[in-house]
């Protein structure tokens, strides 16, 4: 790890891979998901074994990386406020050259989200953008509807969008990537810049083109459940279940296609090397573990906390795999001390390079401004709820589609890596250490006395 900064400010790469599942890459230990770009860097740069979300779903998420700060116990899907400095803007006055590509439409569409990048461009992507539809093509339903997250309009919209896809070039992560690639071929004088790249294309509905639809699930012949209703269910067989992990897993082997592309341009151009490149999520998506889908509220089990974290800099001559609970202020904390500058006092969060020198965290804890607190030690995961009976009792009854149990829950993560294996009642101590860690970060950052009463009396 990098122990002083670089006599040169570098370039500054951030590549965010929407919904990706951290179990999905090669170097994560999967050996059935083709990733061969990701592998290829992760192998030649530090893999960092414990990244944790912060702030839950995808625009919280992005708060907590825009501004260095854990925005849970404050907001929800909120705009950056007017007030909050993003490192955009902290980079922008440092003389970096700024530059927002994205196809996550739920960032795209909010301008908050651009404060301090000079140059942007929102390009139509998975969900929500339908800039060139013909209404006169037939739309065909690939699955009975209930099934589905959807509703019908957007479900015939979005099938308008499939067929009209003709070739590899119009799939959200290559449109999104090749305008990244116009932009660097623009700026290769502008240094140092700031280029964030933001991708939806591994979040449902997942329809990538051939021959990745079919890779990882030929000559099936039943219903496409391309976006499965969210919450606990069994709406889908078991069969259509393992083709929707397979167009699941399909997006994941295309996007890492269109990564390698991005990386191999900033190696034909010289940048690579000195630049530092950041590849990540901002959640996982549940594929059916603990009979649910999707990314509902309640309890968040490791499918969704786990993520990637891949990073190169140029100070690193050596890979390696990196221990030790990170999180997204974490990584920003990272990308300003990178850049030359002085973590600002206002961050929650130090710079990942800091590891494995030092422990960086305690814990790391996980929510969103409704539902419980989830709080790991690495070692341990602590769901604690909120001390609301009616919403626990709803979370029982399933009355929400959340996940969990309406009631606080304990793992060993060494016996029970799945989280399935409740085992608060013989080790309530423990559970209890673990809150007691929870409510000392939400009073070293300030959390609101209302959010913390919640948990804690």
């Amino acid at each position: 790890m990098p122990r002083s900064r670089p006599k040169r400010r570098p370039n500054i790469v951030f590549i965010m891979l929407d919904s990706l599942r951290r179990d999905h890459l090669g170097c994560y230990g999967n050996e059935k998901v083709k990733t061969p770009n990701l592998d290829r860097f992760a192998s030649e740069n530090l893999v960092f074994e414990d990244a944790r979300i912060g702030s839950f779903p995808t625009n919280p998420n992005r708060s907590d990386l825009f501004t260095g700060r854990f925005t849970f116990p404050w907001r929800g899907w909120t705009d950056l406020p007017p007030g909050e400095t993003t490192v955009a803007q902290l980079l922008q006055r440092a003389g970096y050259a700024t530059s927002i590509i994205v196809d996550t439409p739920n960032v795209g569409r909010n301008r908050t989200f651009w404060r301090g990048f000079e140059a942007w461009n929102f390009v139509p992507g998975q969900e929500g953008s339908h800039t060139s539809l013909n209404r006169k093509v037939k739309a065909p339903y690939f699955c009975d509807l209930k099934k589905l997250r959807y509703g019908p309009e957007f479900c015939r919209d979005h099938m308008r969008k499939i067929v009209q896809r003709r070739f590899e070039r119009d799939e959200p992560a290559a449109m999104t990537v090749r305008t990244a690639l116009d932009w660097l071929d623009l700026n290769l004088d502008n240094l140092p810049f700031f280029l964030w790249v933001d991708t939806f294309q591994v979040h449902e509905p997942w329809w990538p083109p051939r021959p990745f639809r079919t890779m990882y699930d030929p000559g099936y012949e039943g219903q496409e459940v391309i976006a499965p209703k969210y919450g606990r269910h069994k709406l889908l067989t078991a069969r259509e279940a393992r083709h929707t992990r397979a167009l699941y897993a399909g997006d994941v082997t295309f996007t890492d296609r269109w990564v390698g592309i991005l990386l191999d341009k900033l190696r034909d151009v010289g940048l690579y090397d000195s630049s530092v490149i950041v590849i990540t999520s901002d959640h996982g998506h549940y594929l059916g573990e603990h009979t649910t889908w999707g990314k509902p509220q309640g309890s968040l089990y490791g499918e969704l906390t786990r993520i990637p974290l891949l990073v190169h800099h140029p100070d690193v001559k050596a890979p390696g795999r990196v221990r030790g609970l990170v999180q997204p202020p974490d990584v920003t904390a990272g990308l300003v001390d990178a850049a030359g500058l002085k973590v600002p006092e206002f961050f929650h969060g130090r710079p990942l390079w800091s590891l494995p020198r030092k422990k960086l965290r305690k814990v790391a804890v996980m929510g969103r401004l409704e539902g419980p607190l989830n709080i790991t030690d690495g070692a341990h995961k602590h769901v604690l709820w909120n001390r609301d009976a009616g919403e626990r009792r709803a979370i029982r009854e399933n009355s929400l589609g959340w996940t969990g149990k309406g009631r606080d829950e304990l793992y060993d993560l060494r016996k029970s890596p799945g989280e399935t294996k409740n085992i608060i009642s013989p080790r309530r101590k423990k559970a209890a250490a673990l809150a007691r860690s929870a409510r000392s970060f939400l009073a070293e950052i300030g959390a609101p006395e209302e959010f913390v009463s919640r948990f804690f009396a």
